[in-house]
């Protein structure tokens, strides 16, 4: 099993101490260890997808640390690019900015570069978005790391938002 850094456990839940992210251990193991989901570099390049450990995804999320290009073309970290959009990008092209720089990740399972669909996930991302203020937002995630379905909680790319990773018992991908 890969080692946990800097995660503390509380009750049932496994708390980031830098960064607030939470997962809940039940299935702990197999979702963060053996449960595979899709990455693309671009919204639009289904044909490059990737399958990669859930733990992965939520770890580059946790340190920002992915080398892609900013809106000039310059190579930077995940961390940054997402800093630059929040204070550079105005709010009105905010959508545009996320869809062609940001990497998207596909949670309810891996599918083959055709769309076939390999393996099938019980969880899936919710986003909430424009939540109205630091004191709400904060109010709001805690409110999501008590919930017992919440697996992980994080801002959205916006700083106005959260995007919750939450299980569920759906079995049937149809």
């Amino acid at each position: 099993m890969k080692k946990l850094k800097k995660l503390h456990y509380l009750g049932n839940l496994l708390v980031d101490l830098h960064s607030n992210k939470l997962l809940c251990l039940q299935y702990l193991e197999t979702l963060l260890f053996i449960m595979k989901i899709n990455f693309f570099r671009k919204i639009d390049d289904t044909k490059n997808v990737r399958s990669i450990d859930f733990f992965e995804v939520l770890n580059i999320i946790r340190t920002g640390d992915m080398e892609l290009c900013d809106m000039d073309g310059n190579v930077c970290s995940l961390g940054k690019l997402i800093k630059k959009i929040r204070n550079e990008v105005p709010h009105e092209r905010l959508q545009e900015y996320k869809d062609s720089l940001l990497p998207p990740v596909c949670y309810n399972g891996v599918f083959d570069s055709d769309g076939k669909l390999i393996q099938y996930n019980d969880i899936t991302a919710i986003d909430i978005d424009h939540i109205g203020g630091r004191e709400k937002l904060e109010e709001m995630r805690q409110k999501l790391i008590a919930d017992p379905h919440s697996l992980a909680v994080f801002e959205t790319p916006s700083g106005d938002g959260l995007k919750v990773i939450v299980r569920h018992d759906n079995r049937d991908p149809e």
